[in-house]
């Protein structure tokens, strides 16, 4: 709060007041850059956004997700950190498993795109690709994994 409060030249009184806590205050911050994201998935050109094939948006995602915690990744995580369980099924995260569950069906009738879009979402969560880009495990690698995954729910053999 205090490095926000010195950013914004104001009080951290100030930023109690708006946004009450640390919590609301990583919301408030992660919420702005998350809707562009979201946006982009539902309304953005192909290959993230509609008129892809549901392999070619899979393969999409995590480029565009990881450079969304390249970004914000801190907060992100901060903000996962502090969601309780029942969060998962509601907000952004909710948003991304559907949308990778119904891409996955799509694609594979015979998958199981519920285990796989909540399996797939752990991989991206930002602490786990925080630690891994402290590793130096380079973004290149982590996209190659997730389309090794997607691929194997997708039933195709490379």
């Amino acid at each position: 709060m205090d490095a926000v409060a010195k950013a914004a030249n104001v009080g951290k009184g100030t930023l109690y007041r708006r946004f009450g806590d640390r919590e609301s205050l990583l919301l408030a911050v992660f919420s702005e850059r998350e809707a562009a994201f979201q946006d982009e998935l539902l309304h953005g050109p192909p290959p993230l956004g509609p008129g892809a094939t549901p392999e070619e948006r899979l393969h999409a995602f995590a480029p565009a997700y990881l450079a969304l915690l390249e970004e914000i990744g801190p907060i992100v995580a901060a903000v996962e950190d502090g969601m309780p369980a029942s969060r998962y099924r509601s907000g952004p995260y909710a948003s991304y498993e559907l949308h990778l569950r119904v891409l996955l069906a799509q694609g594979n009738p015979e998958c199981d795109a519920e285990w796989g879009a909540q399996s797939l979402l752990a991989l991206l969560r930002a602490g786990h690709v925080m630690n891994l880009r402290r590793q130096g495990v380079d973004l290149d690698r982590m996209v190659r994994g997730w389309c090794i995954m997607v691929d194997a729910l997708l039933g195709n053999r490379r």
